[in-house]
């Protein structure tokens, strides 16, 4: 039970690693259609001064979501997987980390949402109205808090700003 707990807590650490890097990848110009696919969510959708509406604005590039998201997940899955089996590991573990993974990303795309929208059950969650705030700060500075429920990444790489 304890290597479970532990392997979700890890899980969650890369998780979050990864969200952080993907999320300031979607600000560099290299990253091409992902780049110009994110600014339409920071310039079209969600400039600053207009950053809530009464449902969700969806970019046409998240329509595409599983497309662009499955072939990250699957990779990080095999790496994952492969470890596993290089190292000689349960694999149980394996699952405990692909399903954690998985988990947090929709909680994480579930949360995101809810910051934009006037009215959601997850503006109950605790530290809704904190999470919040960090991600509009992002709007208004996009070199900034790129976390999402998460700002620990932020704070180690110097892009916080409260």
């Amino acid at each position: 039970m304890l290597s479970i707990f532990a392997t979700v807590a890890a899980s969650v650490v890369v998780a979050t690693l990864i969200g952080h890097i993907v999320h300031w990848m979607l600000h560099k110009r290299w990253s091409g259609p992902f780049y110009r696919g994110h600014m339409e969510h920071h310039l079209d959708h969600y400039p600053p001064g207009a950053l809530v509406s009464p449902a969700y604005k969806v970019p046409k590039w998240h329509r595409s979501g599983p497309v662009l998201f499955t072939p990250a997940f699957v990779i990080i899955v095999a790496v994952a997987g492969g470890l596993t089996y290089l190292l000689s590991l349960p694999l149980t573990l394996m699952a405990t980390f692909g399903v954690t993974v998985l988990l947090f990303g929709l909680l994480n795309d579930t949360v995101h949402d809810a910051f934009h929208v006037e009215k959601s059950i997850v503006h109950k969650l605790p530290g809704f109205a904190k999470m919040r705030a960090s991600h509009f700060l992002h709007h208004h500075n996009m070199r900034k808090n790129f976390g999402i429920i998460v700002f620990a990444w932020d704070r180690i790489f110097g892009t916080f700003r409260e």
